[in-house]
């Protein structure tokens, strides 16, 4: 239901994957052309048997689950995050183009399952040089209170709004 169409059930994803390859990806940007088969290649040797018709959410989310417990290719631990969200977005593009411009199938399945959370968050500190640097740049500024803002916001923790916003 979530795929039916007539069509959909006469195509692999593999049919999908290669017509992508040879239609779709020679006119990407070349990060993509260059990164994007190495995804594609995956989701070929895992569901490439799967007709279109049979490619949905339950089976997405499934591959979901096994990326994140992939280990790297090079290193130690599994597949970060945004790696395997880098899988879904290559599949989500195939069965895009395959709903909107072959007719294969009637939604992507893709779009149901969740994207694994980013954790782009990282904690910054000044070395003692930089922040030496910073606080005679700010004395020889012609902005009368650069220096006292830059001194708050390091004795208070403040965010650039939380400072300038003071009266």
């Amino acid at each position: 239901p979530h795929l039916a169409s007539s069509e959909s059930g006469k195509h692999t994803l593999t049919d999908a994957l290669d017509r992508y390859e040879r239609e779709v990806l020679p006119q990407a940007g070349t990060s993509i052309r260059t990164d994007r088969p190495r995804y594609l290649a995956w989701w070929r040797e895992h569901y490439g048997r799967l007709t279109l018709s049979t490619l949905g959410p339950p089976q997405v989310a499934e591959a979901k689950g096994l990326l994140l417990v992939t280990p790297k290719e090079r290193g130690t631990g599994t597949l970060s995050n945004a790696t395997v969200g880098q899988y879904l977005l290559a599949l989500s593009h195939v069965l895009s183009v395959a709903v909107s411009e072959w007719f294969w199938v009637q939604a992507n399945p893709v779009m149901s399952v969740k994207r694994p959370k980013l954790d782009n968050a990282r904690a910054r500190y000044l070395s003692d040089a930089e922040l030496r640097r910073l606080l005679e740049a700010a004395a020889i500024s012609e902005s009368l209170f650069l220096l006292e803002a830059i001194e708050l916001a390091l004795t208070t923790g403040g965010r650039q709004m939380e400072v300038l916003g003071l009266d």
